[in-house]
């Protein structure tokens, strides 16, 4: 399978949001407490990124078919005198087309936007990845991902009818 890459332009967006949709609905089915079926991607977010000066909007085509994407962007170094000075590449969104997973197109996507990142000066890609996404888990770690850092939730029954009387 033949695939080219190249950096997406505006003419793209209802490939991309195509593949965004994919993604989205495996956050809708697993955390539907949070997410709402509704588009996970505009054309005013999707513009927005390829007219910044520090992101990356990188598309896989087999043929006229859109079968990857992936969006990141540069940040830092914080303004909090508590964090050391650091550049981060965040990457922000990354899909591919269900049809051609584990067929290598996503190593590759991943290896370009680690270049991307490597050239802009960023010591460190970052993402976020749901915990009931273990197939991305486990891709993100075979491609040499560490967790970082852990966010912890417990969720509050709010049925109650005693009203708050503080503390």
């Amino acid at each position: 399978m033949e695939i080219e890459f190249r950096t997406a332009r505006a003419a793209d967006f209802d490939r991309a949001a195509d593949l965004v949709c994919q993604v989205h609905a495996l956050h809708v089915a697993g955390r539907p407490d949070i997410y709402r079926d509704a588009p996970a991607l505009t054309n005013a977010q999707f513009r927005q990124m390829l007219d910044h000066p520090q992101a990356l909007v990188e598309t896989a085509w087999r043929g006229d078919a859109m079968v990857g994407l992936a969006m990141a962007s540069l940040r830092g170094p914080s303004d909090n005198p508590t964090l050391c000075p650091r550049r981060v590449a965040m990457l922000e969104v990354f899909v591919v087309d269900a049809a051609v997973r584990a067929s290598g197109v996503g190593t590759r996507m991943m290896e370009r936007v680690e270049r991307w990142a490597q050239r802009h000066g960023a010591q460190s890609l970052e993402l976020m990845v749901w915990a009931f996404n273990t197939q991305a888990m486990d891709f993100y770690k075979n491609r040499g991902m560490t967790v970082r850092s852990l966010i912890l939730e417990k969720s509050i029954d709010t049925r109650t009818d005693a009203p708050w009387q503080g503390e």
